[in-house]
């Protein structure tokens, strides 16, 4: 019997309510739904639902952008907002699973006949994707982000196998959504309009309708972000798009190499920087912009002048994304930490190896979990690779849904990195995956010959 897409979306809702539910039967405090970074979006979307206004405190906000703030100002105006906010994202993460199917349908990769099956594949695989479950959980930018992301990638794969401008448009603007929500995705424009661009100009033919595409693309997704700084710099005279990006050079790449050539504790190091930069800004009397400025020039400085450790350490941020499975997420939900400082900040200070040592001895159970996580990443990213090699002719899209990989990957290295950046990228990392069990499962039974798929698979 084959399995319906309707009954996957089911099992969808069922474990992203898991959690949720457990909190109401259990009668835990709501603040596990938060982490550190909640309340830096809880405020400017209490003031938008207040006033209108999208401040935080007296003064405008800039480290924050309004996506997700303006998410969450529906849960404020329907009074119950972490309950409302917690429903709509099992809604976006059962919108996600369908848009990971379709996303996998629409490749065109597979030949006609092993489509569906690697669309509801893929769409399993992400309905119980864990970090998809835990983060609709968590009252993060990860659901909302991923969602919009998954649905751009749609349209761009869209207009590949259609030529049609207004799947560019589509995408320029759910690429412009995405970075309302994550600023962390403020190039990425760049690098699907390149990539069209690449193909229209190396082609066979200078193909000029792709070339507008590309333009096009750029076009609608960067107009709303530039319009953004323009408000920053009228509201505060801060120029750039979102100040976290000069919060955490200063806060988390600069303290992390500083702590890492003195030898001082990370957190240590940037409880020091802090009260440093808040004697400049008494002392000159700064506002936002003056701040902001000193904490980006500060830490450009901090990183070029020991560039190399902090490559070291953007490198080590970069398999803590890849590797780590996630387990200790969901141990804290239920507070409890396999390490009364963090595992994240011991991974900074001692590396990966030494922390990994100490949660063997001190909570073997995060280990335990930890494994069955891993070893269920480890295998959708062999069968991913092994899906890569089924790519054919589609190279254009293969190569636009591997570069957002890529992309996501590169900026989630750094101090700060752990699973939870790995979350926009598993979508694509399920379908490559679904490719690969296909093919083997093709192989197996004799689907694959030479590349080529026999008539008893079209079934």
């Amino acid at each position: 019997m084959k399995l319906r897409l309707g009954a996957v979306c089911l099992a969808a809702v069922f474990v992203r309510l898991l959690l949720p539910v457990a909190v109401a039967v259990f009668d835990y405090d709501l603040s596990v739904f938060q982490s550190p970074d909640t309340s830096s979006y809880w405020v400017p979307a209490e003031t938008l639902a207040a006033d209108g206004a999208f401040a935080s405190g007296d003064e405008p906000e800039i480290r924050r952008t309004p996506g997700y703030p303006l998410f969450l100002v529906v849960g404020f105006q329907l009074g119950s907002p972490v309950w409302i906010t917690i429903l709509l994202q099992v809604a976006l993460g059962v919108l996600s699973v369908f848009g990971v199917h379709e996303l996998t349908r629409r490749t065109n990769i597979l030949p006609e006949g092993l489509r569906d099956r690697a669309a509801i594949l893929s769409a399993v695989l992400y309905a119980f994707d864990p970090l998809s479950i835990f983060y609709t959980s968590q009252i993060l930018t990860e659901t909302l982000f991923t969602t919009i992301f998954i649905w751009h990638l749609y349209a761009l794969v869209r207009y590949v196998a259609t030529r049609q401008l207004r799947f560019v448009a589509i995408a320029g603007a759910l690429a412009a959504c995405a970075v309302f929500v994550r600023p962390v995705a403020y190039y990425w424009p760049f690098v699907p309009s390149g990539i069209l661009l690449g193909y229209a100009i190396f082609g066979s033919r200078v193909d000029s309708r792709r070339v507008l595409a590309a333009t096009l693309l750029l076009f609608v997704a960067l107009t709303p972000l530039f319009g953004w700084q323009v408000r920053n710099a009228q509201q505060t005279g801060y120029t750039g798009f979102s100040a976290i990006r000069e919060h955490n050079l200063y806060s988390y790449a600069g303290a992390a190499v500083v702590s890492r050539e003195e030898g001082s504790g990370f957190l240590d190091t940037r409880t020091r920087l802090l009260n440093r930069l808040d004697e400049k800004v008494l002392e000159h009397g700064w506002g936002q912009a003056e701040r902001y400025e000193y904490m980006g020039n500060e830490g450009v400085q901090m990183i070029w002048t020991n560039v190399a450790t902090y490559v070291a350490i953007h490198l080590e941020g970069l398999i803590r994304v890849v590797a780590d499975p996630g387990g200790n997420e969901f141990f804290r939900f239920f507070d409890y930490d396999a390490l009364s400082s963090g595992l994240l900040v011991q991974a900074v200070d001692e590396g990966v190896v030494s922390t990994f040592a100490t949660v063997v001895r001190v909570a073997p159970a995060v280990v335990v979990v930890s494994l069955v996580l891993a070893t269920m990443l480890f295998l959708q990213i062999v069968l991913a690779g092994i899906g890569l090699t089924v790519v054919g002719q589609r190279r254009e899209v293969a190569t636009l849904l591997v570069a957002s990989v890529v992309y996501m990957l590169f900026v989630s290295g750094g101090p700060t990195a752990h699973a939870r950046f790995r979350h926009p990228i598993m979508p694509v990392v399920v379908v490559f995956a679904a490719f690969g069990a296909v093919k083997m499962r093709g192989k197996i039974g004799g689907c694959f010959r030479n590349g080529v798929t026999q008539a008893t698979c079209n079934d």
